[in-house]
């Protein structure tokens, strides 16, 4: 049997007056919090990764601010390191205005190369959990806004007892 999970994580950011502007955030992404994949229990025999998505919401700032500066590192249960992805800036993105993305409901997508999403796969399937650790920045201050991750993956096993 093969289900489609997603694993959704809120990251809540807030940006004070005074700064700093950095932001350093880290949510774990485990499968067994899914009913689903829980039916599986120790049955799991497979999972793959389709993608991950993030959009910027409830944001309340200036309408000038932005996040100039965004990476991603997945990691294993254990802490080491999957694979990172810049955000911005990349080749798709230079900054991301926060209040823009959140009043469009801007979603982006991340796709991974096939060794990452192997990797991340067999995580999942050594410990049904990853992390994400988000490094960012923004341009201007006071800025508060959510994050919300989702990580869309299949999942395969057996059912049977």
């Amino acid at each position: 049997v093969t289900i489609d999970s997603e694993l959704k994580q809120d990251f809540q950011v807030s940006v004070s007056e005074t700064g700093p502007t950095t932001i350093n955030s880290e949510k774990t992404f485990d499968a067994t919090t899914d009913a689903q994949v829980l039916n599986f229990g120790d049955k799991i025999n497979g999972y793959e990764m389709d993608s991950l998505t993030l959009e910027f919401k409830s944001y309340a700032g200036s309408a000038d601010i932005n996040l100039d500066n965004a990476s991603l590192n997945i990691k294993k249960a254990d802490g080491s390191s999957l694979g990172s992805f810049t955000l911005v800036p990349s080749t798709n993105l230079q900054v991301i205005n926060l209040k823009q993305f959140d009043d469009s409901n801007v979603v982006i997508t991340l796709t991974f190369d096939a060794n990452s999403t192997q990797a991340i796969a067999d995580a999942f399937l050594a410990d049904n959990k990853i992390s994400i650790a988000v490094s960012a920045s923004v341009d201007g201050q006071p800025a508060d806004f959510t994050v919300e991750a989702i990580l869309y993956l299949k999942v395969s096993g057996s059912l049977a007892s």
